[in-house]
């Protein structure tokens, strides 16, 4: 069987800069940082919408950045922060909306 080399296959993502995703990726990386700070210091609750979204965003971030240095296991854990948060925002926007009577 032959290896598939992939290495070639980003030159540059749309004509971005080499690097670019990488500085994305760490502006995630901050933004989990800032996330999990503002939870702990009690500037922010963890069933509020900003610390899901910043932990959102954050994941969202860090999987682009895979884009230009790719590794399965952070693409994993990415998709389930995604997921998680997805679910977490529609369960949160589902419980205050308005019940219809039957």
């Amino acid at each position: 069987m032959d290896i598939i080399d992939l290495s070639n296959l980003n030159p540059g993502f749309a004509g971005l800069p080499e690097g670019t995703l990488t500085q994305v990726g760490y502006l995630g990386a901050g933004l989990y940082l800032l996330a999990y700070t503002l939870l702990q210091t009690g500037v922010l609750s963890g069933s509020g919408y900003s610390y899901t979204v910043l932990n959102l965003f954050a994941a969202a971030f860090v999987a682009i950045s895979l884009i230009e240095a790719f590794n399965a296991a952070s693409l994993i854990i990415q998709t389930a922060w995604i997921t998680i948060s997805l679910v977490g925002l529609s369960r949160r926007l589902l419980s205050r909306s308005p019940r219809v009577a039957e």
